[in-house]
């Protein structure tokens, strides 16, 4: 065999191993964006070696850390530069549409949390809700399973099916 043979069947593709970590972040997180979101432990917008290793090989557990240092250099071939969403292949649109979305979804907890804070007592909805559930819990009591020390029987301990207890007789 020639060199160009061994050359071509001992290299990596590396679009390919890029292309196969983007179809396992999407299928992980539903999207790139929220990926990146997720690496980036410390909302920079950009991810070091360091961060992008530890995430991928620990936390995500794709490859180990010699392989997620040649997946990040693929990406950006600076091993002191930052990968950002674009060379993720993340496009701006998509960037700004998750961003906008993500301070929506802030805005609208904090809206929660406001309205929760300002309720009346026993009218917030973590209150509404409970006293739903113990209403319907009256309306529909359950059969009583057997229980000792606060936890179910397991199945075919208990009573036995005809337990009759004996009176006591008086001699």
């Amino acid at each position: 065999p020639s060199e160009d043979d061994l050359e071509n069947s001992v290299s990596l593709d590396v679009s390919k191993e890029q292309e196969d970590f983007r179809q396992f972040l999407i299928q992980r997180y539903g999207s790139l964006c929220h990926a990146f979101d997720v690496m980036d432990a410390n909302s920079s917008g950009a991810l070091s070696l360091v961060e992008f290793q530890s995430v991928v090989a620990t936390v995500l557990r794709y490859c180990r850390p010699a392989d997620a240092r040649r997946l990040f250099l693929s990406f950006n071939e600076d091993p002191g530069a930052m990968l950002t969403w674009d060379e993720l292949g993340i496009s701006s649109t998509e960037w700004m549409n998750h961003l906008l979305q993500k301070r929506t979804k802030q805005r609208q907890v904090m809206a929660q949390a406001l309205k929760n804070a300002t309720a009346p007592l026993g009218s917030g909805p973590r209150m509404v809700e409970a006293s739903e559930k113990h209403s319907s819990r009256l309306r529909l009591p359950r059969k009583r399973e057997d229980i000792a020390f606060w936890a179910p029987l397991p199945a075919g301990w208990g009573r036995p099916p005809s337990f009759e207890p004996q009176a006591v007789k008086k001699a």
